[in-house]
């Protein structure tokens, strides 16, 4: 089908998309002009709302919904980020026509895009976007990156391939693209009044150790 977790296709017209579409089989969920094939976990909450990848509620459950996509479609995902956490790209396409995907804070989950004439692709693997030998090196995001150390930004080193960064939204509407940051952590760094380092210290430790059980549940055996 694809090389690579998942690939995303949203046209800017829905005339002929099956027969323009590069990827092999049927989608496994589609909206209007969103389509969806997926290697990894995915979960449809209605006709218009998916969720590719792992969700977990609260602590440490396993992510089971307990609310639709609708219920979600009502602040636009954003209910993803107060109640939710995980590895996962979340799509939604409103009865306006507008489609959302938003890729959540921690990253786990590749996200690349890739914008061509008729179309927004995203995939989790970026050789699904540009095949060996067929893409152009971005020469000057090469040197910014070999002389910032661990910086990354938007832009991969391949010419019209983008990286949709961890906590941002793509909005496509009408064939224009626009990023909307959901997520920043500096909404996070307050001191907790009243805790010592070892509260906070505690409280670190049973984030982690929450997590990584969350984790290991998802991957019986």
């Amino acid at each position: 089908m694809m090389v690579g977790g998942f690939r995303i296709e949203i046209t800017f017209a829905e005339d002929g998309f099956q027969t323009l579409s590069q990827a092999k089989g049927p989608a496994d969920f589609r909206s209007g002009n969103v389509l969806i094939w997926s290697r990894e976990p995915m979960q449809r909450l209605d006709a218009q709302s998916a969720i590719i990848g792992r969700l977990f509620m609260g602590a440490d459950r396993p992510g089971t919904l307990e609310c639709t996509g609708p219920a979600l479609a009502d602040d636009k995902g954003r209910r993803l980020l107060r109640d939710y956490w995980g590895g996962y790209v979340f799509i939604h396409r409103g009865r306006d026509g507008v489609a959302r995907v938003f890729r959540d804070p921690s990253g786990a989950l590749p996200c690349y895009v890739k914008r061509e004439a008729d179309r927004v692709i995203m995939a989790g693997d970026i050789t699904d976007l540009a095949s060996p030998g067929s893409g152009r090196v971005d020469l000057d995001e090469v040197a910014r990156v070999l002389s910032s150390g661990d910086a990354r930004g938007r832009r991969t080193c391949i010419e019209g391939i983008d990286e949709l960064v961890a906590g941002e939204c793509l909005v496509v509407s009408n064939g224009a693209l626009a990023i909307e940051s959901w997520w920043t952590p500096w909404d996070h760094v307050g001191p907790r009044a009243g805790a010592t380092f070892e509260d906070l210290a505690e409280d670190l430790r049973t984030t982690v150790q929450s997590a990584v059980g969350a984790w290991a549940r998802s991957y019986p055996g």
